[in-house]
Order: structure tokens, then C-alpha cells, then sequence
């Protein structure tokens, strides 16, 4: 048996919440439990499914003890059962959360998104890791809410981050067709050079630019030459031993590379813009130049 008490001296809130082995709620042993969102080893509750938490790469009901899909690492642990939480100690034993940045998971119902749950691991701390990348899960309700289907996607990388590169995260409308999805900005970006993505990508759809099209747009001209100045910024706190904006910490070789290589596509992609009038006017100015 365990419990979990919360006191706010200034609001007068309490929560007491007693529960049994694995981490389900003892009856009569549990008082304004809403109050406090996190219970059994630390992970939110998801009121929607009762008894249900998110642990990002699985989905755990408390009442049945154990996971709803199988233990990602069971090939690691040949002797433990395929759907075994906490190595079947539920005393001292902690399940790890999702492994990539960020896992969606997210519930159909009747043939419509009910809700969408997100867990993050930006330092990909889990040695388990798929490796930096968006994972999509989803999971299929029964008109009770209950779990009927579970399909465990694969993760998705982007060129750096989440947002530097053409995969940027995708999700579909609560209440809307779960296989019609629309860019979603609502993860924080990683570092200072994602956060530089992340508004180049904001400021393409400010021009209704899109794909290897808006790139080739000359509407597009400020959006790709604020994303260098930005660019530059980052560079130039990596050689002078300055610190990230986003993260306090320094400037990462990978982000500092993640940096380089964006200034060095919207380069190139500037002189794609160019009409074929234009280009022919700086040959010819290149042409009469110094001999």
C-alpha cells in the first residue's frame, strides 16, 4: 500500500490518494484526487480512460496491472513476461518514460479523435531510445472508453529536432478524422536552432508557402534570409563560448552543424529563386567585369 498527500496552505487544497500494489486507488481512501494530477510512480492520471496513465511508449491500467501493449525491451529480458511492468516489483521498481522526443498518442473513438496525450524526453535520457524523432501512437475505444485496439507507431526523424527538416510533427483535429492531420507547433522546440526552424516554418505558412514549392517561391526571400541571420547568431555563440537561448546550456557541435547546414540550403535556394531574366543580367555583368 502507498499514498500521496499535497497540501496548499494558500488556496486551503488538500489531495490524499491511497493506493494498492501497482497502483491502483484504494477505495474510501482517496480525497480530491483531481487536484493533484500525478499519482502511482509519479505519472499523470488520464481521467478520460479512469484508471489508465501514460507512459509514453505504453499505455498502463492500474486496475488490470499491467500494460496494454508489450514491453518494448523484451528481447533484452527473455525470463520476464512480454507484458510485465516494473519487473513485477511495484514497491521499489520505476517504469521509464516514452523514448524518443516526443510520443502522441492518440484516441479514437466512434471513428473520431476523443483526446490526444503527449510525453517528451528531449535529453532522450531512456537507454532505450528509438533515437531523436516523433513516435505516433494510437489507440481504439469502445463506446465505454474502453481499450479495444492499440497501434504502436514507428518514429519519425527530421533532419534536426522537430522542426528543422520536412517531418515536422502532424496531428489530427480533437473531434476530427484521425487520418487528417495538419502541422501541429505545439512542442517546444529542443534547442535555439529548432526554435530557428520552428519560426521559419511559422513564417512560411504566414505566406501560404509550403513543401520544396514555397522553398523555390520568391515570396519566401525574407523568411529563408531571417532564418540565416538567425543561423549566424547561433554559429557565431558556438565559436565565442556563449550559451544557448533555449536551453542555458552551450552550443552543441550537433547544433551548431544543424545551423550550418540550414544557412548553407537557404544560400543555394536563394539563387534558385532567381527568374531566369535576373540571372541572365548578373552573367552578362559578370561577363563585362575585370578581365
Amino acid at each position: 500500500m502507498g499514498g500521496l498527500s499535497t497540501y496548499n496552505k494558500k488556496n486551503i487544497d488538500s489531495t490524499l490518494v491511497g493506493y494498492v500494489p501497482f497502483g491502483a486507488f484504494m477505495t474510501g481512501r482517496t480525497y480530491d484526487r483531481n487536484i493533484f494530477p500525478n499519482s502511482f510512480n509519479g505519472k499523470r492520471d488520464d481521467n478520460e480512460l479512469g484508471s489508465w496513465q501514460d507512459y509514453g511508449e505504453r499505455m498502463y491500467d492500474k486496475w488490470a496491472r499491467r500494460p496494454v501493449s508489450i514491453d518494448p525491451l523484451f528481447k533484452k529480458y527473455p525470463e520476464l513476461s512480454t507484458y510485465q511492468f516494473f519487473s513485477d516489483r511495484p514497491i521499489d521498481g520505476i517504469d521509464q518514460d516514452g523514448l524518443e522526443y516526443a510520443t502522441f498518442t492518440i484516441f479514437i473513438q466512434n471513428g473520431k479523435v476523443s483526446s490526444i496525450g503527449v510525453t517528451k524526453d528531449y535529453e532522450l535520457k531512456n537507454k532505450s531510445t528509438d533515437g531523436p524523432g516523433i513516435k505516433y501512437n494510437k489507440a481504439y475505444l469502445d463506446k465505454d472508453g474502453k481499450l479495444i485496439k492499440f497501434e504502436a507507431g514507428k518514429t519519425i526523424p527530421n533532419d534536426y529536432g522537430i522542426y528543422q527538416g520536412s517531418k515536422n510533427p502532424q496531428l489530427p483535429e480533437k473531434g476530427g478524422d484521425p487520418n487528417k492531420v495538419n502541422d501541429d507547433y505545439s512542442l517546444p522546440p529542443i534547442d535555439e536552432e529548432d526554435a530557428n526552424a520552428k519560426q521559419h516554418d511559422v513564417d512560411y505558412d504566414g505566406v501560404g508557402a509550403k513543401g520544396i514549392g514555397g522553398v523555390l517561391d520568391k515570396k519566401t526571400e525574407k523568411a529563408d534570409a531571417d532564418f540565416v541571420k538567425r543561423a549566424d547568431k547561433i554559429i557565431d555563440k558556438s565559436k565565442n563560448g556563449e550559451k544557448d537561448a533555449v536551453t542555458g546550456k552551450p552550443i552543441s557541435k550537433d547544433e551548431k552543424s544543424a545551423a550550418s547546414r540550414g544557412k548553407f540550403f537557404f544560400n543555394l535556394m536563394k539563387n534558385e529563386k532567381k527568374t531566369p531574366e535576373q540571372r541572365q543580367k548578373e552573367n552578362k555583368l559578370q561577363d563585362n567585369g575585370p578581365k
